[in-house]
């Protein structure tokens, strides 16, 4: 049997070269990232819906927060570099 995971998670070398982008050393998580990164690849390359995500992934709820957030924060980027 496969393990879905393995069809969408970043490589090791492309998640070493973002890492900088989305970690803080000093907050603990439950879940790594990495991790999170890996289950939104997988939403958006599967077109799966949230509440169907596999449980290999962390909870479809943490994951949809960090997909709001992170698409809140490249609207904001990007409305600034027009103005």
């Amino acid at each position: 049997m496969y393990n879905k995971k393995d069809l969408t998670n970043l490589t090791d070398k492309l998640w070493q070269s973002s890492e900088f982008l989305f970690e803080y050393p000093n907050r603990k998580r439950k879940y790594s990232l990495k991790e999170i990164i890996n289950a939104i690849v997988y939403i958006n390359k599967t077109g799966c819906q949230w509440r169907m995500l596999p449980i290999e992934f962390p909870k479809w709820q943490l994951v949809y927060y960090y997909m709001v957030a992170s698409t809140e924060v490249l609207m904001a980027t990007k409305k600034n570099k027009r103005s």
